[in-house]
């Protein structure tokens, strides 16, 4: 069963009724972004939730919602070890929109009770063409719904001391690091501030380069003064309170140009929805150039392609 309803989501959660059990996808800043903009979401429609922080957190009577993001790729992925051990144990598994490639096995044997919403149309297509009993969606990323504006006022706290103790023991325990606070990202902020903020405390008229340089850049030539905010503003996409630390930080960034030349998708999206000019590159593979073509041409005319 494939479905192309932008409303789609909201309509699912509600006629499947029960609790919910969100797990945020593990990430960089752009993956606290979008676990915010869920929450927004959840908020907005009145959908009761509750944030795992572990698998204990997991019950199989409920609903169990993972977040969206680019982490299927492959029965190997971290999504596919959640489908595989959940899918059949709980009352629903939704997927919340994602981009998708591979793991064609486990596709097809994936139960009716399964819900996988795709945020681009080469995603949906592939998923739509395998799946014998799940159902497809197509869905734009949580981000293009969310009140980015919203997300700017400063969170509760500005610091991420408290949890530091919590994740020493819990790897001190051999615990899953995916759910915790980003160590490197936290320590590596911290000595920033102490001379003076990393992010632009005032706007700025120039320009923001903001290209990857992780396992998906590409042969771009990586200009001198590139700052890749969605790794420099990690700090964990699992835990709210980080999520929505992180989120403000890498939007405050964002914020303080008129120009952001990227090809890291949230960046784009966010300052999308800033209202920034925004020149956009694809990365290695179809991810981006998909989601520009499905959610971003034609209805923003402040994004442009460039090739």
């Amino acid at each position: 069963m494939n479905k192309e309803k932008d409303d789609e989501l909201v309509v699912l959660i509600q006629q499947l009724g029960g609790k919910v059990n969100y797990l945020p996808n593990p990430g960089n800043a752009g993956d606290s972004l979008i676990a915010c903009a869920t929450y927004q979401f959840f908020e907005r429609n009145n959908i009761e939730y509750k944030c795992c922080q572990s698998e204990k957190d997991i019950s199989d009577n409920d609903i169990l919602v993972y977040g969206g993001g680019g982490n299927f790729g492959g029965e190997n992925s971290r999504v596919g070890y959640y489908i595989k051990k959940y899918a059949s144990r709980v009352k629903a598994f939704i997927l919340l929109p994602h981009t998708l490639f591979g793991a064609e096995e486990l596709l097809q044997s994936l139960p009716e009770t399964v819900h996988l919403f795709c945020r681009e149309r080469v995603s949906y297509e592939f998923a739509s063409k395998i799946v014998t009993r799940a159902n497809v969606y197509l869905h734009d990323d949580m981000v293009l719904s969310a009140d980015v504006e919203k997300m700017l006022s400063k969170p509760a706290s500005q610091s991420a001391l408290g949890s530091v103790g919590s994740e020493l023991k819990r790897r001190a325990l051999f615990k899953n690091e995916d759910f915790g606070i980003s160590l490197k990202h936290y320590l590596a902020y911290t000595l920033k501030s102490l001379f003076g903020h990393p992010y632009p405390s005032k706007p700025q008229s120039g320009e923001l380069n903001a290209f990857r340089i992780d396992v998906e850049k590409t042969d771009i030539p990586i200009p001198s003064d590139n700052v890749d905010v969605s790794a420099l503003y990690e700090l964990s996409s699992c835990e709210p309170k980080l999520a929505k630390l992180s989120t403000f930080r890498f939007l405050s960034h964002i914020n303080a140009f008129e120009t952001v030349n990227t090809n890291r998708l949230h960046v784009a999206i966010a300052a999308t929805k800033l209202g920034k000019k925004v020149n956009l590159y694809g990365n290695n593979y179809f991810k981006i150039r998909a989601i520009y073509e499905y959610s971003l041409k034609g209805k923003y005319a402040n994004v442009v392609w460039k090739e």
